[in-house]
């Protein structure tokens, strides 16, 4: 493994650490496996040697035994696929960067050598972040590291490993959304939340302009009808709003066409999390449901006949 020297900086998105131990502890909590392992794709933007993650999204894998013995991972190529232009269709200013696992950083194992191999077919320098899950579970801080696939320039099929520098990179929007999320986790309860205040202090203000404006169209209308004197200031001013309004409407298709992904995006979220709330409870009601019907009751053996007990 090299060391950093003139090499990339990643830029990490809070969302993506949360989705990697959302995911792992899924896995942990639904099977036997003491340490499960979890593996999936990063997207991001990239500049020059700013690289940007800002999604993880999960991928099915399955265990095979290689020629050398070796117990290896290999993911679903063709899942890999159809989430990938799933993930461009809904994402377009964004690119295949690399790929997640769990695992300590202190070096890359054979088996994840394997995996980031299989990955160099759909990108020639994938990143690899590793997220240590039993250092989180054990101290609750985080233990992240990125590294930078290199190729040897003689043999191509050599690769080797060098550790990048990592820091975290969050926007306004992404705190507030955080924030509402593990609020909500909490207390099931919207009304406390930053982001509840915020829409409602925008509901609110919409109110009062739209309000406003009927009073503006009314004036209007009682001028040209004669029931009251015009002022020419008023209509000088309800023009100049008329002319801003308009202005807004008219404004350049990249943003309106921003606006509509952003808003898409925002319902797909909200969309997911009511149905992961809808699914632990349906889960929980079954788990309840069969507890209790696999273990008979005392008035269920005394009707049982002489001998059968």
């Amino acid at each position: 493994m090299e060391n950093t020297n003139n090499s990339a900086t990643v830029y990490l998105h809070p969302i993506v650490a949360l989705t990697i131990s959302d995911q792992w502890t899924r896995r942990k909590m639904n099977s036997d496996d003491v340490h499960p392992k979890v593996i999936g794709y990063l997207t991001g933007k990239k500049d020059d040697l700013r690289l940007e993650v800002n999604r993880a999204f999960l991928l099915i894998f399955d265990e095979r035994k290689m020629d050398d013995d070796l117990n290896a991972l290999s993911f679903d190529e063709e899942f890999f696929k159809t989430q990938l232009e799933l993930s461009k269709e809904m994402y377009p200013d964004e690119e295949l960067l690399g790929w997640f696992t769990n695992g300590t950083h202190v070096k890359v194992t054979q088996v994840e050598e394997h995996l980031n191999r299989q990955f160099m077919k759909h990108n020639d320098c994938p990143l690899l972040l590793k997220f240590d899950t039993e250092h989180l579970q054990s101290t609750g801080r985080l233990n992240i590291g990125c590294f930078e696939t290199v190729t040897d320039e003689a043999d191509k099929s050599k690769t080797s490993f060098r550790l990048l520098p990592l820091h975290f990179e969050t926007e306004a929007s992404e705190l507030i959304g955080l924030e509402h999320m593990a609020s909500f986790s909490s207390s099931a309860d919207y009304s406390h939340t930053s982001a509840s205040k915020v829409l409602t202090s925008l509901t609110v203000s919409m109110e009062v302009f739209h309000h406003r404006l009927r009073v503006c169209r009314e004036y209007i209308k009682d001028v040209m009808k004669g029931e009251i004197q015009s002022d020419p200031q008023v209509l000088s001013d309800i023009f100049k709003l008329c002319l801003r309004l308009k202005a807004l409407k008219t404004h350049s298709s990249i943003d309106n066409q921003n606006l509509v992904t952003t808003s898409k995006q925002i319902l797909n979220i909200a969309g997911l999390t009511a149905l992961y709330e809808d699914v632990s409870s349906v889960s929980e009601i079954l788990n309840n449901f069969f507890t209790e019907s696999s273990a008979p009751s005392a008035s269920h053996y005394r009707r049982l006949p002489a001998g059968l007990h």
